[in-house]
């Protein structure tokens, strides 16, 4: 635990080598890396981190969880622990952060290993109706006990999971359920998810510096692999590699496999 501009963070650092900065999506934290940090640790010294109000760190203010402010918030963080990320690994909303903070200058990472990202509003073409629900779900002071209640039964976290087009073993599905048995962490999520607004970010990304490489479950059923291959036509020096039949939580599924795929886009190059 660090505490960095009054907010108290859940920090993991483990490894030597190049600084490679591990950001999850929204409503995990860094447990999600449980499988594939220790692989990346043998070659780098790997920074995870909880976003604001998941798992062990502070949340930002109600209302206040935007694309802008988290990565405000996460840059500080990162100042304080006096990270420079030679690469960065990003899954989902993390992803988006990690390119938020790269082309605001928070961060200067050669390569950005985006897996499943969510680049795209929540509700894709009905962006419109989801917003204004996710606001008002976030507003509901009931529906975090609820879930939180929901979250005892093992059977239910695991059909969310498998809602995601991913299946999880038992530990995976353990974690999260202590995740969604939190109140506070279910009324974060919804809160970030009510002012996710990743305004022309997909527009930005033409000058970017560093090496965005793109890491799609086939059957991610959160975020749609057309979305990453609409990106990929767009900026066509995107490198985009599939993992057939792997859900939203690729990394969780096939660590090992995910673990090679970074090595083999980033290190060569860190090392230099």
């Amino acid at each position: 635990m660090i505490d960095s501009s009054g907010m108290r963070w859940n920090v993991h650092v483990a490894g030597d080598g190049p600084d490679l900065l591990l950001v999850h999506g929204t409503g995990s934290s860094l447990a999600t890396w449980r499988g594939l940090l220790p692989a990346l640790a043998e070659d780098f010294r790997v920074v995870a981190v909880d976003l604001p109000g998941h798992g062990g760190t502070d949340p930002l203010p109600r209302g206040q969880a935007s694309i802008t402010a988290m990565a405000n918030a996460l840059a500080r963080c990162r100042a304080t622990l006096g990270s420079f990320p030679a690469a960065a690994v990003g899954h989902s909303a993390g992803a988006a952060l990690l390119l938020r903070m790269t082309l605001d200058r928070q961060i200067d990472p050669r390569h950005i290993v985006a897996i499943n990202p969510a680049l795209m509003p929540y509700g894709g073409r009905r962006a419109h109706l989801f917003a204004p629900l996710a606001r008002a779900l976030a507003a509901a002071p009931v529906l975090p006990w609820l879930i939180a209640r929901r979250a005892a039964d093992p059977r239910a976290v695991d059909r969310m999971i498998r809602g995601t087009g991913s299946v999880l073993a038992a530990d995976g599905i353990a974690t999260y359920q202590r995740l969604f048995a939190d109140e506070g962490h279910v009324r974060s999520t919804l809160d970030m998810m009510a002012g996710w607004d990743l305004g022309t970010l997909v527009d930005e990304l033409g000058p970017i510096a560093a090496r965005v490489h793109l890491v799609v479950g086939t059957a991610d059923m959160a975020v749609p692999p057309s979305q990453s291959r609409a990106l990929r036509s767009r900026y066509p020096a995107m490198r985009r590699v599939s993992l057939r039949g792997a859900g939203h939580l690729a990394h969780e599924e096939r660590p090992a496999e995910v673990a090679a795929l970074i090595r083999s886009a980033v290190l060569d190059d860190v090392l230099q």
